[in-house]
């Protein structure tokens, strides 16, 4: 079920930059592993500069709804930070 919930924050992060991510010309998406957490990011290379009181004014959709209850359920934190120079990283942290 984990690995299911993962692969729809996936997809929900890809869509998006898809619908959001106007001009972007690069999508990463990193997964790191360390001791103590795993992480799974979306980043993106939008043109623009975006601030954190950018992110936190935009609207709260259902993706953001459900990658938060999945942090929730994985005791894990679901963010969205501004990326540099430009663009966003959707974030999902996660302990081991």
């Amino acid at each position: 079920e984990q690995k299911r919930e993962l692969c729809l924050f996936l997809q929900e992060a890809l869509v998006n930059v898809g619908k959001y991510a106007v001009g972007a010309t690069r999508i990463d998406v990193v997964c790191t592993e360390t001791s103590q957490q795993y992480r799974l990011q979306v980043v993106d290379n939008a043109p623009g500069v975006i601030s954190e009181a950018d992110i936190a004014a935009m609207p709260i959709g259902e993706g953001t709804r459900q990658a938060v209850a999945l942090a929730q359920r994985l005791g894990g934190e679901f963010r969205r930070l501004p990326n540099s120079p430009q663009g966003t990283i959707c974030e999902l942290l996660w302990p081991q």
